[in-house]
């Protein structure tokens, strides 16, 4: 009898699963580099507007032809989020359980949020706009309310650090080059992917380490105003001493992973967490 994993990778290995992935991670590094081309812009001092998903994508839409860009990217997210879905379906080939829950679990993740980036990207076509800038507080107030509720956020903030370290740890460690396919890539090129991965992962790392420390700490203090997103991530940096700096280098970061992911969307494996 064929296992779950046996199928899911077959799945996984066919042409429209491989396109779809491909694409779908090209839509993603052009969302991140405008994101980081945004909090650049912000670091020197040139406002930008919201360094964040949703305000990537209405950036987007505010250039020329932005609604067939926009087009574009909803199709690319869509196929990033199915991409994932598969993931957390099939499984993994992992010898411990727990791992394999757990990539499972952030595949779900991801596909979850880029299948809501995918709408967003729809409703910037019809004029919809993006999400608030309170979204993040007003949710967690939600969820600080319900029993439970700080013991919840507060989990999540410890998650996502977690999801910061292990970020961390794939960048410096350059563990994200097993995900690529090691034919018909010049070594030239896998020495560029290799940089930009880097310095990417570690970009991220620091956004994700900010969001979930503020998430424990809303949790802590009870106090729902201290949750922030990407965007609120960003700013908090840039409210430090040194801010601008920081925020810079961390701004060329994302470009940088932005850049890794349009790269790496070439030979991107597909069988790969």
């Amino acid at each position: 009898m064929t296992s779950p994993a046996a199928a899911g990778r077959r799945v996984a290995a066919k042409p429209w699963v491989r396109k779809a992935a491909r694409f779908g991670l090209a839509a993603k590094g052009v969302l991140y580099a405008v994101i980081g081309a945004i909090a650049l812009q912000i670091a020197i001092g040139g406002g930008g507007g919201e360094a964040s998903q949703q305000g990537a994508l209405q950036r987007i839409g505010q250039e020329p032809f932005g609604a067939v860009l926009l087009g574009v990217l909803a199709v690319g997210l869509a196929g990033y989020a199915g991409w994932r879905l598969i993931q957390a379906v099939r499984g993994t080939d992992e010898d411990s359980a727990a791992k394999d829950i757990a990539l499972r679990i952030a595949a779900a993740f991801r596909a979850a949020l880029y299948g809501l980036l995918s709408v967003v990207a729809l409703q910037g076509i019809r004029g919809g706009g993006g999400g608030g800038g309170d979204s993040e507080q007003e949710l967690t107030a939600r969820v600080l309310e319900l029993p439970g509720g700080v013991v919840l956020v507060g989990i999540v903030g410890a998650v996502i650090l977690v999801v910061g370290g292990l970020q961390a740890k794939r960048g410096v460690s350059a563990e994200f080059m097993e995900d690529l396919e090691s034919y018909g890539v010049s070594n030239n090129e896998r020495s560029v992917v290799r940089r930009l991965g880097v310095v990417g992962h570690v970009a991220r790392a620091v956004v994700y380490g900010i969001i979930g420390g503020l998430l424990v700490k809303a949790a802590l203090d009870a106090d729902p105003d201290e949750a922030v997103g990407l965007d609120g991530a960003l700013a908090e940096l840039a409210n430090r001493p040194y801010g601008p700096w920081l925020l810079g280098i961390v701004a060329l970061g994302l470009v940088a992973y932005g850049a890794y992911c349009l790269v790496a969307a070439r030979s991107v494996r597909t069988d790969a967490e």
